[in-house]
């Protein structure tokens, strides 16, 4: 910022000060005759010079000052391709609204911010050689329909900077085989053990973050904190994306990656079904 005029005086005469030379004309009286000028004195014409300087000083900090804030301005309107603006910027899509674009501030915008059409409820964005894939579901979490998705594809085409690399993702949920079984003390009910253990799957699919990972272990742990639940022994968990089958799938061991970015057990394979119990 600026120095103030004051500010910029005192500085010279700081100088000034640690300079011998200058120190000796300051404190001594010279004749018009020795110094070839109109002025009493030296200190005048080091007035004079100070006065000078000091304003160029702050003419030249002020256009400084200015320039940098009109820079900043630039950049601050320009779009920055980070993950966090990418998933920012694709939650104010507004279905059937078409987008505006201002030329003072470069930017896109809608002439009515309406949240009844703001669709995009989850997003993720996973950066990967040079390619952005943006995850995107509605609320539910559910897909976006075919009219959505394509609507959805051309409003980031519009706002993305020239040069990035962006794929849309927007898929059913992978559906998810859980085979289970649970050794538990019988001094609980087991209709109470097994609504309880089933809340608990439920609530860890539900409660994972959208396009977060499901790990077995964690599975487990939330069963095992279940009351009256002795032992949890997973059996071959299987996941398949979009929807499919995923009993036909290899197991995985110890975690799956939803490629949606989100969970559903397979309705062809209820918990009641591939939970089994044995009382110890």
């Amino acid at each position: 910022m600026a120095q103030t005029v004051e500010q910029l005086k005192n500085q010279y005469d700081t100088f000034g000060a640690e300079i011998q030379e200058i120190d000796q004309v300051l404190t001594d009286e010279i004749s018009d005759a020795d110094i070839g000028a109109t002025s009493v004195s030296k200190v005048a014409e080091w007035r004079l010079l100070r006065m000078v300087w000091t304003v160029m000083s702050f003419l030249q900090q002020s256009v400084f000052d200015l320039f940098k804030t009109e820079v900043q301005a630039i950049a601050d309107s320009s779009a920055k391709m980070t993950s966090r603006w990418l998933a920012s910027e694709v939650k104010i899509f507004q279905y059937d609204d078409p987008i505006l674009f201002n030329e003072d501030t470069r930017k896109y915008y809608y002439a009515e911010v309406d949240e009844d059409k703001q669709i995009i409820d989850r997003v993720a964005v996973v950066d990967q050689s040079g390619l952005s894939t943006v995850k995107v579901a509605k609320s539910g979490p559910v897909a976006l329909s075919t009219d959505e998705l394509n609507a959805f594809k051309s409003f980031v085409r519009q706002i993305q900077p020239t040069g990035a690399n962006i794929s849309i993702v927007s898929l059913n949920a992978d559906e998810i085989h859980l085979p289970i079984e649970v050794t538990y003390d019988p001094i609980v009910p087991l209709a109470t053990l097994k609504a309880n253990v089933e809340t608990a799957v439920n609530t860890y699919i539900s409660e994972l973050n959208f396009n977060g990972t499901f790990y077995t272990i964690k599975l487990v742990d939330a069963i095992q904190a279940v009351e009256g639940v002795i032992d949890v022994e997973p059996g071959e968990l299987k996941a398949a994306p979009n929807g499919t089958d995923p009993t036909g799938e290899d197991a995985f061991d110890r975690k799956y990656q939803p490629l949606s970015g989100y969970l559903d057990i397979y309705d062809d394979s209820p918990l009641a079904d591939v939970i089994t119990y044995s009382a110890q």
